[in-house]
């Protein structure tokens, strides 16, 4: 299970606790075990890890609370020991001690101590990882998200700045030096974070998937706004959180049309495909739903879509239209095929005929445009053409 706290979340958002607190914290681990809300949970995560494993629900629900118990076993054995004893101070010191050590009791101070402590933790990437691991909790809370990134105008620009934020490109423009957005963005960058950034694209993806509008109070601009979406997503050097976020859009798209099931399905991979602007996008698309449960579902039509793509050129400007240098549409092309030949989401007896045909694309394409010819001029010196 991606996050161990979505069970519990609404349990968990009402404490101000992570999972982690939970698991470290004796009374309030006692409290919730002792709840009828516990039994319930642990029997709904071995039904889905049963199912989802093949194996018996009823061995899993006794491995899970043999390690809630052993969970609650280690947490009282801590809570019982001594704790040192304090020198004698004045009541001001003591109470400056107590403030330093009292645990904050919202999310947005729970974030401010955990990035107080990465500052202090510097190299030590075992403390950066536990740190990592507390922050992704905290992330994942109900109603985080929304408060670290302040107010904006919908959903669709929320999931445009979280995209900024990933990719080290958020504006600095109006953040104070000490923004916990900033100082996170600065950890992600330096590649320290790896499951903050898991918990931000799983929601991300989640928020995508869910029927909350893009453009709220804006009808009509709920379709440009997932346009824009959708070529930041699948972007020509990569896919933003990969086939889970294509997956998640296709889902989206779904609803914009008036029919649904099988028929649905295929008419939105059909849009989704003709709405991004490049060959590149579209292949990495269509290789990257291949992937998808919807995509694996739909196998026939997502390879003949791609067929059909690459198939009906007739020349490789067909694919990669007539901008820029013919070394940079090459490359577009050599992209392509690398991508087909890499993948192994669909069979090589697929691939092997479109590979074949960027070939004589790219083939025909130096034979129209006499590259060869070009460049080996006769008339350019010995040293030109060796060269």
């Amino acid at each position: 299970m991606r996050d161990p706290g979505r069970p519990l979340s609404f349990y968990l958002d009402d404490v101000v606790l992570t999972p982690t607190e939970l698991l470290h914290h004796y009374r309030e681990l006692k409290r919730l075990l002792d709840m009828d809300l516990a039994p319930a949970v642990v029997d709904r995560v071995a039904t889905v890890q049963a199912a989802l494993t093949q194996s018996d629900s009823r061995e899993r629900r006794d491995r899970l609370q043999a390690l809630l118990d052993q969970a609650l076993k280690r947490a009282r054995a801590a809570f019982t020991q001594n704790l040192p004893q304090r020198d004698e101070a004045s009541f001001a010191q003591v109470v400056d001690a107590l403030a330093a050590h009292t645990p904050a009791e919202d999310w947005t101070g729970k974030i401010a101590i955990l990035l107080a402590e990465m500052d202090r933790a510097g190299d030590n990437a075992r403390a950066m990882g536990l740190l990592d691991g507390v922050l992704a909790d905290v992330i994942g809370a109900r109603g985080v998200v929304a408060e670290l990134f302040g107010t904006l105008p919908n959903l669709g620009a929320l999931l445009l700045l979280m995209m900024d934020l990933i990719n080290d490109a958020l504006p600095l423009t109006g953040r104070a030096p000490d923004d916990s957005l900033l100082r996170i963005n600065a950890h992600l960058a330096a590649g320290r974070l790896v499951e903050t950034r898991a918990a931000f694209v799983d929601y991300f993806q989640r928020s995508l998937h869910a029927v909350t509008s893009l453009a709220k109070n804006e009808p009509r601009g709920e379709f440009e706004s997932f346009r824009t979406l959708l070529e930041r997503v699948v972007a020509r050097d990569g896919i933003f959180g990969g086939p889970d976020t294509v997956e998640a859009i296709m889902l989206r798209y779904v609803r914009f049309l008036n029919q649904g099931g099988v028929a649905g399905r295929r008419e939105a991979i059909k849009a989704v495909t003709s709405h991004l602007p490049t060959a590149l996008q579209q292949v990495r698309f269509l290789i990257a739903l291949a992937e998808t449960e919807l995509g694996r579902e739909q196998m026939d039509y997502t390879i003949s879509t791609l067929e059909h793509l690459i198939g009906s050129a007739q020349r490789m400007e067909d694919l990669v239209g007539h901008k820029g240098t013919p070394r940079t549409r090459m490359q577009e092309i050599v992209l392509i095929d690398r991508f087909l030949h890499e993948t192994t989401s669909l069979p090589a007896r697929i691939c092997a005929p479109l590979t074949e045909k960027l070939d004589a694309l790219v083939a025909g394409f130096l034979a129209d445009h006499q590259v060869i010819e070009k460049m080996d001029d006769p008339g350019d010196s010995l040293r030109v053409r060796a060269v």
